[in-house]
């Protein structure tokens, strides 16, 4: 009877741990989904926020650069993406584009270094000015693929667009169906953006502008406030730690005691 007991007894401690195993399974799955929930909001936000401060950037930049140039949105972009694929940052691309408008609206009167080179790849400097100055690229990327070499071609470059000229000549050599290739693809890609959209980008920059300045508007009334306050809290602090030479008297007590227990507490262990 003691045996039966026994072994009926160990079933049910048996039965009563593997439904505690199986409970605990349940409660670590549950709560093991509440975390991979958690991380993948967390995931999403941090996602979506980056998403958003990228594109308001980027349109920004995309807006405010084609109006400075004379450029459509769509024609910018174009010109950035064939700057990337031919190794030139958007930087410098922007630079050289700027140069080369520049430089353009300068040469209409037909004077001066840009007008003398123009007029060596037969191109008009007023004509090439009157247009959009994608067109104008176009025209000049044609007309450098035909110069002899690469040392005049980078002669030719500095000359109409400055110092990034020369890294621009990878682009340049491209053929005005590369630079429109260069456009589809922009646009396929979902990054040619028009200027209706830029302008909704251009008005949440300036909103987050004003957000940040407001915040930043904030901490300045808090510093102000507690200005005095902070300062009359150093001044009090260096007076206290220089008559006397009460800080270093402290420190140097300070070691002492601490020196003295370290001593008392090893001869008490000896």
């Amino acid at each position: 009877m003691a045996i039966r007991t026994l072994v009926a007894k160990f079933v049910a401690d048996t039965g009563q741990f593997k439904r505690g195993v199986k409970q605990a399974e349940a409660a670590l799955a549950g709560f093991a989904g509440k975390v991979a929930a958690l991380a993948g909001g967390v995931l999403s936000a941090r996602f979506l926020t980056g998403a958003i401060n990228q594109s308001v950037e980027f349109g920004d930049s995309l807006a405010k650069v084609a109006d400075r140039l004379g450029l459509t949105t769509q024609n910018l972009q174009a010109i950035r993406h064939a700057g990337d694929l031919a190794g030139v940052s958007m930087e410098g691309v922007d630079t050289a584009l700027t140069q080369f408008v520049r430089r353009l609206g300068d040469a209409q009167s037909g004077t001066g270094e840009t007008a003398k080179t123009l007029e060596k790849l037969g191109l008009n400097a007023a004509r090439l000015a009157a247009q959009s100055p994608f067109q104008s690229l176009i025209q000049v990327s044609d007309a450098l693929r035909k110069l002899p070499n690469q040392a005049t071609k980078a002669a030719v470059a500095f000359d109409l667009f400055g110092k990034s000229g020369v890294q621009l000549l990878n682009l340049l050599g491209q053929t005005g169906a590369g630079l429109r290739e260069a456009a589809q693809e922009s646009a396929a890609f979902g990054t040619a953006l028009d200027r209706t959209t830029t302008a909704k980008f251009e008005i949440l920059n300036d909103t987050f502008f004003r957000f940040k300045e407001t915040i930043l508007g904030i901490k300045l009334a808090i510093g102000a406030e507690f200005a005095a306050f902070i300062n009359l809290g150093i001044k009090n602090f260096v007076k206290w730690a220089t008559e006397g030479h009460r800080a270093a008297n402290f420190i140097r007590l300070s070691i002492q005691t601490m020196t003295e227990i370290g001593v008392q507490a090893a001869a008490s262990f000896a």
